[in-house]
């Protein structure tokens, strides 16, 4: 995962929700207070942008994964969320790790005669453009659209394909593409 990003863990999740028990709290006391509880960033909504990793054959199995399960979403608030879900919590943790933004949670239950759902999820004009930008050079028409729209509802800071990172190369020196 890059540096200063943090996956709450359920002890700091126990220690913050005390700390924060009894009023609200701003994005900027949860930073601080996680830094005191953990050592280690919270990472609210950030506006701050994210280094975007150099994309690597893991990154494009998860884009691939994204094109063909994910979701890009507007909420009433004008905030976006990309989101995927999957009944397997390993594939869900594998993308994660390839993401290195959001988190996975579950398992929720949507009807006692199906398999328990998982759900990775990021918010905020950070990770997503974050994750947008390390995605774009495999994904299709459909989802840049898509992400075009997010852009305009949203005020995110363009991504333009130019800017997204180059696909990894296979060892024969030609450009990787998940298709083949």
């Amino acid at each position: 995962m890059p540096s200063g990003v943090y996956t709450k863990t359920p002890e700091h999740r126990a220690k913050l929700s005390a700390a924060l028990r009894g009023r609200r709290r701003t994005d900027q006391e949860k930073e601080h207070l996680s830094v005191a509880l953990t050592g280690k960033r919270y990472n609210v909504r950030s506006k701050e942008p994210l280094p975007v990793p150099k994309p690597t054959l893991e990154t494009a199995w998860a884009a691939g994964l994204f094109e063909g399960e994910g979701s890009i979403t507007i909420s009433r608030k004008r905030w976006g969320c990309l989101s995927l879900m999957s009944t397997d919590q390993d594939v869900l943790e594998r993308f994660h790790r390839a993401v290195g933004v959001g988190q996975v949670g579950g398992p929720y239950q949507q009807k006692p005669d199906r398999k328990p759902i998982y759900q990775w999820r990021v918010q905020g004009e950070a990770g997503i453009v974050m994750v947008m930008t390390l995605f774009l050079p495999w994904l299709g028409a459909r989802r840049r659209d898509r992400w075009a729209e997010v852009q305009g509802v949203c005020g995110y800071t363009p991504v333009d394909i130019r800017e997204s990172p180059a696909p990894p190369t296979s060892t024969s020196g030609r450009a990787f593409h998940p298709c083949g």
